[in-house]
This record gives structure tokens, C-alpha cells and sequence, in this order.
């Protein structure tokens, strides 16, 4: 019974990425390639609520201390909203919001090509669709980046990414999928991937996390993750980041 109960535990973990839309890991992918990666300089990763990405300022037409100023708010009305509330309880989402078939019972319904070599050849109308859940992806993700730093528990990055994926329309992917409780992951150190955001896990000086955000529109996930370093971080952390992602952009 105990090895069945890992193994369903195992299989539930591992399927978050096999099930995910081909079409829209593919789109965010190409989104994260594009001139937001292109502008950032070899510095990478960004260390703090100064380094702003260039891409997501020109887009708002927006100074350094003007994005400094949308995080610095949506962080404290973050605070506010989870001041006090049960760590357990999902965060509501508009009704106006066009929900993902797991929404309702954690439990997805739509299943991948059978074979992997079975690629859906997509019309210009799905492909603007699927851009749009990678750019809104990419935007959340950015503005959740900027708001690492020492002293900011993980449970007010979820609330930070769930207000921003709302407020643009879309359904925060990881919510309740297969009973999943928050809105994005946030992995810390040694944990490999979709880590839990909770209220009790306040960043530390030296740490390293990913955040991995997804955001479900008009029948299409939008999917993208980066690292980032919390405050200062040693050597051989900013080593492991740099290679990984000059891996990644390699195989792009």
C-alpha cells in the first residue's frame, strides 16, 4: 500500500509537465527567447528589485522607479489580503475567468498526442492565442521576480501572481490542478520543482529559487520559469544558474 501511495504521489508530481499543452509550452518557450532575453546582459541572473528587465519596462512605457513602484504595491496589498487568512483556502478567481477542465475537481480531462511525434499543426488564429498565454506568462513572471528579496515569505509571491494573471484575464494554471493549492511554484535550494508557496517560508540572504508560472487563456497554457537569487548569493549558486540557463538558450 505504501509503495502504491508513492507511486500515485510520483505519477501525480511527474504529470504537470507531460500533460501540459504542447502548443502552449512550445509559444512560451519561443516568448522567453525573444527580445526580453535578448535585452538582458550577461550579468544574468538579476539580483534585486534595481535590475529591471528592459522588455517588460518598454512594454509599459515604464522608468526603473515607476516598476519599482508597481511592485513595491502589489506586494503590500499581497500582505494584505493574506493577513490573517488560512494558508489552506484557494484564493478565488473572477467568474468572468474562463477556467482550465481541472478547475472544479483538480482532475484535467484533456489528453496529449498519444505519440510524441504527433505535433497538431495550429491555424494563425491558435498561434495568437497561444502567444498571448506566453506573453501574459512572461509578464506575471517578471513581476513575481522582481519581488524576491530577503524578508518576503513565498506565500506573497503566490498572491502576487495571482493577482497579476487575474487582472490580465487569465486562470493561474497550477491552481487545484490535481488538488494543487496555489497559483505558482516557488522552489528554494535543493527543492527540484514545484514547490508550495506558504505564508511560514520567508526568503533568506544567500538563497537561490525558481518561480514557475503558468497561466491558462483562452484554452491555452502559457508555462515559464526562471531562477533567481535571493539577495547575495556564493559562487558556485551563481555558477550552477549561468551554465544551466547558457544550456537552455544553447538548445533553444
Amino acid at each position: 500500500a505504501n509503495l502504491l501511495h508513492s507511486q500515485a504521489r510520483l505519477a501525480a508530481a511527474s504529470s504537470w509537465c507531460g500533460r501540459k499543452s504542447l502548443r502552449a509550452i512550445l509559444a512560451s518557450n519561443n516568448h522567453a527567447n525573444s527580445a526580453h532575453h535578448a535585452a538582458l546582459n550577461r550579468s544574468h541572473p538579476r539580483q534585486n528589485i534595481s535590475q529591471l528587465p528592459l522588455g517588460f519596462c518598454q512594454r509599459r512605457n515604464l522608468s526603473s522607479a515607476g516598476m519599482r513602484a508597481m511592485i513595491e504595491t502589489a506586494l503590500a496589498a499581497a500582505r494584505r489580503s493574506i493577513s490573517g487568512a488560512p494558508d489552506v483556502v484557494r484564493k478565488p478567481v473572477p467568474e468572468h475567468i474562463v477556467r482550465p477542465d481541472y478547475a472544479a475537481d483538480g482532475i484535467p480531462k484533456a489528453e496529449p498526442p498519444f505519440f510524441p511525434w504527433l505535433v497538431v499543426r495550429n491555424d494563425e488564429d491558435e498561434i495568437a492565442c497561444a502567444r498571448q498565454a506566453g506573453r501574459i506568462a512572461r509578464e506575471v513572471l517578471d513581476m513575481a521576480g522582481q519581488a524576491v528579496k530577503p524578508g518576503v515569505s513565498t506565500e506573497e509571491i503566490d498572491e502576487l501572481v495571482h493577482y497579476e494573471t487575474i487582472k490580465r484575464g487569465a486562470y493561474p494554471s497550477p491552481l487545484n490542478y490535481r488538488g494543487f493549492p496555489k497559483s505558482v511554484c516557488t522552489s528554494i535550494d535543493h527543492v527540484v520543482c514545484h514547490g508550495i508557496p506558504d505564508a511560514n517560508r520567508v526568503l533568506k540572504e544567500g538563497e537561490i529559487m525558481n518561480i514557475d508560472v503558468s497561466c491558462y487563456i483562452e484554452g491555452y497554457h502559457g508555462d515559464t520559469s526562471e531562477m533567481f537569487c535571493v539577495g547575495e548569493v556564493d559562487e558556485k549558486a551563481r555558477e550552477l544558474i549561468q551554465v544551466t540557463y547558457d544550456a537552455w538558450q544553447a538548445a533553444i
